[in-house]
């Protein structure tokens, strides 16, 4: 098996943010420092000082004297990928505790092969499931502790974007309030679980950068985690549990789209009906649950309106509701699973232009009739 080697990276002479751009770019480093022991195709962690492991790499070349370095070998690096967030010392530590090289870092070590797919399985986890730093909880065990109080001031402060809120609100809504990124990502419609880790993490860093706490997973402030299995639960702060309902966040009308039917009082060919339906039928947690389930995929034409319309549309989609309010004449209890689905508005506005309205199935015939006639 392929070795794999630590090497040191540093702040003041450029390295760390070259390795932020070269990442980005898809840019090879021409010449980095590396054992001499090392051949083409190895693999390499980069070590920043104050940071921990920040980036990996192959390397591309052969290793040879540096002109500008007594003693010192260079080589080449290709598929330069930055772990974020980075792992830090006491992460490692914490998770290796047989590299005793982090005890006190050098600047390069070699490790034997079974430290290093312990090296290796830790980044890949890092990179799957964004392992959190295991320090940042006892920071601010050490730290004040943050009330509702503070959530609410920086929650009206940051001015919340609607996908921000979406999360927030997905979060919480979420079976004990607590999901997993994957969870998280069907919700809103993001093609994997790191979009969730990027964009929670942001509103993370803006309400943290408020209340005074910056943790290296800003995805801490908004919850705590924990692992039973295999992916890490989010687990909602309380704070921010009860600042989401101080501010209104979890009432009906803060997830309800346009156009979607919210009255019990329904007009069929003149005549009015009064149905008594259970709150819960419309309510935000009853339509949360559904995009847990489904996702906000379209049942019928498959679109996500983000897609179509980008980050603003990012987690929105319409509810639509299987059982015929029309027919109920008692109140009911919904359930979320078996009696809703999330329709795009367009599919929506056309599975009710009859009366009785359309099935999801005879729309999706419609949209299929269409297809197999512009092909011919």
């Amino acid at each position: 098996m392929k070795a794999l080697h630590i090497v040191q990276g540093g702040i003041d002479n450029g390295d760390k943010s070259w390795l932020e751009r070269a990442s980005k770019k898809n840019l090879d480093a021409p010449i980095w420092v590396v054992p001499k022991s090392a051949i083409p195709g190895d693999d390499i962690v980069i070590y920043i000082t104050g940071h921990g492991f920040f980036a990996t790499a192959i390397i591309k070349s052969l290793p040879k004297l540096r002109p500008d370095w007594h003693n010192r070998y260079g080589a080449g690096l290709t598929s330069i990928r930055l772990i974020e967030p980075v792992i830090s010392l006491d992460a490692i530590r914490k998770h290796i505790p047989e590299l005793t090289w982090a005890n006190y870092p050098r600047s390069i070590t070699t490790p034997d092969s079974d430290i290093a797919d312990k090296v290796r399985k830790l980044i890949s986890e890092h990179h799957e499931t964004e392992v959190p730093d295991l320090d940042d909880n006892t920071y601010l065990e050490r730290n004040k502790k943050f009330t509702s109080d503070d959530y609410v001031s920086a929650f009206r402060s940051i001015n919340i974007l609607p996908h921000h809120l979406k999360m927030l609100q997905a979060n919480y809504y979420a079976p004990d309030h607590t999901l997993t990124a994957t969870q998280m990502s069907k919700a809103m419609g993001y093609k994997n679980f790191n979009a969730s880790n990027l964009h929670y993490g942001k509103l993370g860093r803006l309400v943290g950068k408020i209340i005074g706490w910056v943790p290296k997973t800003t995805l801490h402030v908004l919850v705590e985690f924990e692992k039973p299995g295999r992916e890490w639960l989010w687990i909602m702060r309380p704070e921010v549990i009860q600042a989401i309902e101080r501010l209104g966040w979890n009432e009906d009308n803060q997830t309800s789209l346009p156009d979607e039917v919210t009255e019990t009082t329904l007009h069929y060919e003149g005549a009015v009906h009064s149905i008594s339906v259970n709150a819960y039928a419309r309510s935000a947690a009853a339509r949360e649950k559904c995009i847990l389930h489904y996702g906000c995929k379209c049942s019928v034409c498959d679109m996500i309106l983000a897609d179509v319309y980008g980050e603003i549309a990012q987690g929105h989609i319409h509810i639509h509701h299987l059982r015929q309010l029309s027919e109920k004449n008692t109140e009911y209890q919904v359930d979320p699973i078996q009696d809703l689905r999330p329709i795009s508005p367009n599919c929506h506005a056309i599975i009710h232009l009859n009366n009785p309205p359309k099935t999801i199935e005879e729309v999706k015939s419609l949209i299929e009739e269409i297809r197999k006639a512009t092909k011919c």
